[in-house]
């Protein structure tokens, strides 16, 4: 994906659904529309995940309120 003209790139954070606290971790998460894939790298050893994932996407066909507007994946990470 380093060598293509446009991506969507994010940060990413550990939500802790007991505290609701986020916080960063080092990692990133990469959208490429022309792959129609999500590159999800995550290094955070204090929650055990040290990861990296590269996940199909499609455009998604139905869209309204609390659906996503342009992409979705179906894939159980660990």
């Amino acid at each position: 994906m380093q060598d293509e003209p446009e991506v969507l790139a994010s940060w990413i954070k550990y939500y802790n659904p007991m505290t609701k606290q986020k916080h960063f971790v080092d990692g990133i998460c990469v959208y490429s529309g022309i792959k129609q894939q999500v590159l999800i790298i995550i290094n955070d050893p204090e929650q055990g995940v040290v990861e990296e994932w590269t996940l199909p996407t499609k455009i998604c066909t139905k869209q309204g309120d609390n659906k996503p507007i342009f992409i979705a994946t179906n894939f159980d990470l660990i």
